[in-house]
Order: structure tokens, then C-alpha cells, then sequence
């Protein structure tokens, strides 16, 4: 069975998807709603505006995976140099 994701609107008891569904009439599918990105973005703000300072916010321009690969290239650039990982591990260790 695929998955399909669609986008519908409410209007006067039914759902209205916005593009046309490859079903068969009296075809019953489950849904699972979720606000749209807009509508999670206020339930963010009210979020916020409640809870203020006693939570340390995220900062949304920090790049994680930038971090992660960058970790991962030097990493694979330190193996690549012949030396065994054991060594390598002494050596940080200062027990070389």
C-alpha cells in the first residue's frame, strides 16, 4: 500500500482535497490530520510567548548537519592519513 500525502480544506462538514485522488468510489482510506506549516507556526509563537525565558530556544539559523559533516570530513581526512586509529587514540590521550 503507498502512502500518499494531500492537502485538503474543510468546508461545510467535508474534506475538499485540493488535487484530484486516484480512488475508487466507497474506497474508505485513513486520515491523519496535522495543521498546516502556517498554523504550527502560531501554535510556535503562543508556545513561546507562554513559556518566555524558561526555556533556551534554538537558534533556527544553526546548521546541525553542516556541523555533522564537517565533524565527519575531518574525521575521514585523519583516517586517511595511514596512522592506526589506536595510535591516533594514544596520541590525544597524550600516552604516546
Amino acid at each position: 500500500m503507498t502512502v500518499t500525502r494531500i492537502r485538503a480544506i474543510y468546508e461545510d462538514g467535508h474534506l475538499i482535497p485540493t488535487t484530484p485522488l486516484d480512488l475508487v468510489n466507497g474506497q474508505e482510506v485513513v486520515l491523519h490530520m496535522q495543521p498546516t506549516p502556517e498554523e504550527h507556526s502560531e501554535i510556535d509563537e503562543a508556545i513561546r510567548a507562554a513559556l518566555g525565558d524558561l526555556v533556551i530556544w534554538p537558534d533556527p539559523s544553526y546548521d546541525e548537519h553542516g556541523w555533522t559533516e564537517a565533524i565527519a570530513n575531518q574525521i575521514a581526512q585523519e583516517l586517511s592519513a595511514g596512522q592506526p586509529l589506536s595510535e591516533m587514540i594514544l596520541e590525544d590521550r597524550g600516552e604516546a
